[in-house]
């Protein structure tokens, strides 16, 4: 099997469909494998069963459940789930910590048997991770998730068309219940990708971020000129730069109405706000994406920084970081902060973290298994710098 699953293609299906050779296939085709009018004539859904192992994230979807890297992990190697779950665990304690919240325990989340704590909130990837954790506790009485996912068929593997959360529901019922009954999930197969079918069902929710809902207008856009030269994902700088291609195409003629369904937006102006959106610079779009910000508080900083000039944008970047919870202190600017704010704000990261290092000391035996033999390094050097910075003044 191919390691890029982009360029593969089905010899006999290409020529039954009459689709292009790979050396004259458009970038929509390479990113998505067949063009629209295929998608169209080969989606006979049917529901079955299928194992967890056979299917693959795609990695352009708009909404997004994982961090990036781990969905790049998972998508190169679908069958370590459980090694994926158990990261995000990580990362999600580490994101705690630094929020002085208390450490939980995926076994008696799903099991019901543990109550959870509202303030701090959780962070973003803290967050994501206990909706999933809670979702699939209430699945584990059916035998799993009763809604199907949809997959499309693309070489040896299963893409996913959509259903990306309840995949991952069961992967974490694999995880930390480690019941054969969860390592299959019904899924409505079908042997074609369809941007609409994706977009509709991407549109029907109603927590997309801005930049979910901005990707999801770029794909629709892709979508309406097939033929357009541009990058294919795996060929652009970024995930960002990916989508920008799309920042100046414009919807074709009589085709508004369905671009506007597709993306679930109201107006043609709406439209005009999120495609400008393509062009936010790579930090503050990955940025918006992991805290889930609107387009209007998107909107907000570009009016406060008076443009995308790097400087201001960093220092709204940090304070961003800060106001979300986020241990970073402001960064230094020709105008220093005001003394008061300045002082608020070292006492709200004195706070979290003398929260966050009693949460750690007070770690029980097994959740100290979970830390790496890096990240114990790193603690521990984090605990003398800490002691020998602080140790002569303590009395002062």
């Amino acid at each position: 099997m191919a390691d890029n699953w982009m360029s593969e293609w089905d010899e006999s299906d290409m020529s039954r469909n009459q689709t292009l050779p790979p050396e004259h296939a458009t970038a929509f085709e390479h990113d998505y494998g067949l063009t629209e009018m295929r998608q169209v004539e080969n989606r006979r859904p049917r529901v079955q069963s299928i194992p967890l192992v056979e299917i693959r994230p795609d990695l352009r979807q708009a909404r997004r459940t994982l961090p990036f890297e781990m969905r790049e992990s998972w998508y190169h190697d679908p069958s370590d789930g459980v090694a994926i779950m158990q990261d995000w665990y990580r990362a999600a304690l580490r994101e705690s910590a630094e929020r002085g919240r208390g450490i939980f325990d995926p076994v008696e989340i799903l099991s019901g048997q543990m109550d959870m704590v509202d303030e701090p909130a959780p962070g973003p990837i803290e967050a994501r991770l206990l909706k999933i954790l809670l979702d699939a506790s209430t699945a584990i009485p059916n035998g799993g998730i009763s809604t199907p996912i949809q997959v499309w068929r693309n070489g040896d593997w299963w893409m996913l068309e959509s259903g990306e959360r309840r995949t991952l529901m069961h992967w974490a019922l694999v995880a930390w219940i480690d019941a054969e009954q969860f390592q299959t999930i019904r899924a409505l197969k079908t042997e074609a990708f369809s941007v609409l079918n994706q977009a509709a069902e991407n549109s029907a929710r109603q927590d997309l971020n801005a930049i979910e809902r901005a990707r999801q207008l770029a794909i629709v856009l892709f979508h309406f000129y097939p033929e357009a030269e541009r990058l294919a994902y795996n060929e652009a700088e970024s995930d960002q730069a990916y989508y920008a291609q799309a920042a100046d195409l414009r919807t074709p003629r009589g085709q508004g109405d369905m671009l506007l369904a597709a993306t679930g937006l109201s107006s043609n102006r709406q439209k005009s706000r999120y495609q400008a959106l393509l062009t936010l610079p790579d930090r503050a779009w990955n940025l918006a994406d992991h805290f889930g910000w609107s387009e209007g508080k998107i909107r907000e900083l570009v009016e406060r920084a008076g443009g995308w000039d790097n400087l201001i944008m960093d220092q709204l970047v940090h304070y961003s970081e800060i106001e979300a919870g986020i241990i970073v202190p402001p960064i230094s600017s020709k105008a220093p902060p005001d003394r008061i704010d300045f002082d608020m704000q070292v006492a709200r990261v004195v706070d979290r973290s003398v929260r966050a290092l009693r949460q750690i000391a007070n770690m029980k035996p097994e959740f100290r298994e979970v830390l790496t033999q890096e990240e114990r390094r790193d603690l521990i050097a984090l605990a003398q710098a800490i002691l020998d910075r602080f140790k002569d003044g303590a009395n002062g």
